[in-house]
């Protein structure tokens, strides 16, 4: 066997045994914090407020992976929802992945 025959028989698995073993130090799931558009920057009108469950109904513009639409959320500083009434409308950082949506840096927009 020639030096060349002897390199193109052991490129395959060689190459085969490398790409296992990066497959297997990646992590089994992604965290969702670092999935493409799991957190986003959402503008929309409240549309209803329900302070006994905690959430609260937002129509909102069209985003990157949605269009335009109404979403059950909740926010991160539940006191804060005391505050607000339907018809304010809002500007936030949206965790899109789990529902209700997730509403952090909520301010209002006069």
């Amino acid at each position: 066997m020639t030096r060349r025959s002897l390199r193109r028989a052991l490129a395959v698995p060689v190459t085969a045994s490398a790409f296992a073993f990066a497959c297997a130090m990646l992590p089994a799931r992604v965290p969702a914090a670092l999935k493409a558009g799991a957190w986003m920057r959402v503008y929309g009108t409240i549309v209803r407020v329900d302070v006994r469950r905690g959430t609260l109904l937002l129509r909102h513009g069209p985003l990157d992976t949605a269009p335009s639409g109404t979403e059950r959320c909740r926010l991160a500083n539940r006191e804060g929802l005391r505050r607000l009434r339907p018809g304010d409308r809002v500007r936030a950082l949206a965790e899109t992945d789990r529902h209700p949506w997730l509403l952090t840096d909520a301010e209002l927009i006069l």
